[in-house]
């Protein structure tokens, strides 16, 4: 799989007279689940939707749509390394609102007892990664590095996003976000 920022140095795909191009899914980073509870969130208002995965490793996915001179980010995806063997796309299991353009995704127990013990520096060091236009970014939630929250630009900014489970043998291994829809819908 390609990475996102290797994918991103590329020249935009589309054209004025096409439809958008989606790209294939885009690796962001690495993200370690410790306390099962996987937080999608609004980064800056430090709110979202906790979903129950399975503690381990995970994957930080995202795919890309290019128009004319335009990109976004039009799906975000969080997998276990087995994320396409047998896997299928499952059911909505929550939302994401959105007011400042950005979806975050971490472990809930991990990013919210980091915040608490962040001082005044180490919170501004969090707002600056916040506070960008690039497509994706991460923020840590920790004074060493080791509490990322992944984030990317939400589509086209603010809006309410569903969720959706990623299933294998009757087992979540991860989700979906999905901020611009096609006419597919989601799919692995």
């Amino acid at each position: 799989m390609m990475q996102l920022d290797a994918y991103l140095a590329r020249p935009v795909l589309g054209t004025d007279t096409e439809p958008p191009v989606e790209s294939n899914w885009l690796v962001l980073c690495p993200l370690r689940l410790v306390s099962g509870k996987l937080w999608v969130l609004d980064p800056t208002l430090f709110e979202g939707e906790v979903i129950p995965l399975p503690p381990g490793e995970y994957q930080v996915l995202a795919k890309v749509m290019d128009w004319s001179d335009d990109r976004r980010v039009s799906r975000l995806r969080v997998v276990g390394p087995v994320q396409v063997d047998g896997a299928v796309l499952g059911t909505q299991v929550g939302e994401v609102g959105v007011d400042f353009a950005q979806v975050g995704v971490g472990d809930w127990e991990r990013c919210t007892s980091g915040a608490e013990a962040l001082d005044e520096a180490s919170q501004n060091r969090v707002v600056a990664a916040l506070d960008t236009m690039e497509l994706y970014g991460v923020a840590y939630w920790d004074e060493h590095g080791e509490v990322p929250m992944p984030f990317v630009q939400s589509g086209f900014g603010d809006g309410t996003f569903p969720i959706y489970e990623i299933v294998r043998d009757s087992v979540r291994v991860g989700v979906e976000v999905v901020f611009i829809s096609t006419d597919e819908g989601p799919s692995l």
